[in-house]
């Protein structure tokens, strides 16, 4: 069993806490408190990444998979 992660008061939407969560698509960051999910650039800047050259725009979102 993998380990989650945690940022504390990081959400920039509410100021909430981030966690790190699994769904089918993919690991992804959304804010406990208020449910925001981070877009590609919101979650590569929270993990200290770079840019990636001709990224996706900054609120960005994943799109869902239909099953």
């Amino acid at each position: 069993m993998s380990k989650s992660q945690f940022w504390l008061k990081a959400c920039n939407r509410c100021g909430g806490d981030l966690r790190e969560v699994v769904g089918i698509e993919g690991p992804y960051v959304m804010c406990v408190q208020c449910g925001h999910e981070l877009g590609f650039a919101e979650e590569r800047a929270l993990r200290g990444l770079a840019p990636e050259p001709g990224a996706v725009a900054a609120g960005a979102k994943r799109r869902r998979v239909a099953a």
